[in-house]
């Protein structure tokens, strides 16, 4: 047994030490372009994805400290079920067409991706203008088809199955020396919406159906 909990435990240190090293990579490369990454999952901040990259850490082995989690494990995130009561709200909001409910779930700047290209809304006033080119028939429908069970998270934050939307704490730039534990002083924002042939392909924009509980 307690050959398995230091082979546990050196494999956890060599996770650890790889992590570490892939965010110093993408800190020296971020902080060398201003340019927003254009992907499926919206790009985040440093510091935010920092933080989230050590809770995921912090909970990627189970008791045992033996295997590594998968994607479908993301519900192990001690804020997941903070992230499902957040998505539910806003699917609410979503699902009633209450705009200004939904403008004030968003964490600024919010990206809107559709074919590799990121429009950023910076206020809710621009999204307010802009809001039927981001929250489309076929994201709406997404958010709608979508249950708590599907919602699932990694060190970017939490999405859905589909990934139409990426949500995480609202965490302010001059907010130093964070521990996991602090978390659950901020609020979550979605900050990322994807518009996608998978997305389409799943919710047909004439579709039109209530959202599920």
């Amino acid at each position: 047994m307690g050959l398995l909990i230091n082979l546990a435990a050196a494999t956890a240190r060599l996770w650890l030490t790889y992590a570490l090293q892939w965010l110093s990579r993408y800190t020296a490369r971020h902080r060398a372009s201003k340019r927003a990454a254009i992907e499926l999952r919206p790009s985040r901040s440093v510091q935010s994805s920092g933080i989230r990259l050590g809770v995921l850490l912090g909970a990627v082995f189970d008791a045992a400290g033996q295997r590594f989690r998968t994607r479908e494990d993301g519900m192990h995130l001690p804020d997941c079920d903070q992230a499902k009561a957040f998505f539910a709200k806003f699917q609410q909001a979503i699902d009633g067409d209450k705009k200004q409910d939904v403008v004030a779930m968003v964490r600024y700047p919010l990206r809107s991706y559709r074919n590799g290209k990121a429009t950023v809304f910076k206020t809710n006033a621009q999204l307010l203008t802009g809001y039927e080119t981001v929250f489309t028939p076929g994201v709406r429908c997404a958010i709608k088809a979508a249950t708590v069970s599907d919602v699932w998270g990694n060190w970017r934050g939490f999405t859905i199955s589909a990934g139409a939307i990426w949500w995480d704490r609202i965490i302010p730039n001059s907010a130093t020396n964070l521990q996991p534990s602090d978390l659950g002083k901020y609020p979550f924002g979605v900050f990322g919406v994807n518009h996608s042939p998978e997305t389409d392909k799943q919710c047909p924009a004439n579709q039109d159906i209530p959202a599920q509980q």
